[in-house]
């Protein structure tokens, strides 16, 4: 398929997150079985793979596939165990893996991720006020689909994974920002900062500015320009800009990342 215009969701049968989001997702809509794994509605297809959500990328179904974009609904883990709804990029930004091809990235899509992340904090702010909401870093694959990647997830714990309050949010979120589409954007990538990234959530959230990847302070002390510069061109919107969080980078550090990004007349922000 080459239809440039439709988008693909993700149900992963080996993830409870993935199915609860999907089941709820399905109740809402009157879709149509097009194939054994296949559902279709309005521009829609929801794809089932018997593939983990971090390895959909070896599904040839899915390799074969070229739409506007992946949403993937993901079952989120962290030692915290902490209840949370989060959206990201996925990518290996070093040679560590977890799915998909070490140092590696997907394509991004900024303004897709803005609209899911504002919808769902909406959503969630008055259904599920116990979870944490935010965007993730880039981490994790897959790495090698040929369209955007977007992961919609519910963490930390499986009594999470399976809260049907959960699934039915991201399945609101889905409707309503399918059927409108994603809103403009001013395109970027964030420097800096921890994992669950509040400084890029907040101006995603306060800002014309939607975030494609996000690449944490970790990574940023490497100074890797290789792969930041591969961040920033899988990152799609024209003038992508850097944004480094001021916190959220050591001083020395954020200097060197400022140099880098003028050196490749790119526009620079310190926030």
């Amino acid at each position: 398929m080459h239809d440039k215009k439709f988008t693909v969701i993700v149900c992963s049968r080996v993830d409870p997150a993935s199915r609860n989001i999907v089941s709820h997702f399905l109740q809402r809509i009157e879709a149509r079985r097009v194939s054994d794994a296949v559902l279709k509605w309005e521009d829609v297809l929801i794809v089932f793979t018997d593939y983990d959500t971090v390895q959909i990328d070896e599904d040839p179904r899915l390799c074969d596939m070229h739409p506007q974009a992946f949403i993937v609904a993901s079952r989120h883990k962290s030692e915290s165990g902490l209840p949370c709804l989060t959206v990201h990029t996925p990518g290996n930004l070093t040679d560590q893996t977890y799915g998909g091809k070490p140092r590696k990235v997907c394509l991004a899509w900024p303004c897709m991720i803005k609209a899911l992340l504002k919808a769902v904090v909406e959503e969630a702010s008055t259904a599920l006020r116990e979870y944490r909401v935010s965007l993730e870093a880039t981490h994790h694959g897959p790495t090698e689909l040929s369209s955007p990647v977007v992961f919609i997830e519910i963490g930390s714990t499986e009594r999470q994974w399976v809260d049907g309050n959960a699934g039915a949010v991201w399945a609101r979120v889905l409707e309503k920002v399918l059927e409108r589409g994603p809103p403009a954007c001013v395109p970027a990538v964030g420097l800096g900062g921890t994992h669950y990234a509040p400084k890029f959530t907040n101006l995603t959230l306060s800002t014309n500015l939607g975030f494609g990847h996000i690449i944490p302070r970790t990574v940023c002390e490497r100074l890797d320009f290789e792969i930041l510069y591969q961040a920033v061109e899988r990152t799609l919107g024209n003038g992508v800009r850097l944004v480094i969080d001021k916190k959220g980078v050591r001083g020395v550090i954020r200097r060197r990342l400022i140099a880098w990004a003028e050196q490749q007349g790119m526009t620079v922000e310190v926030k």
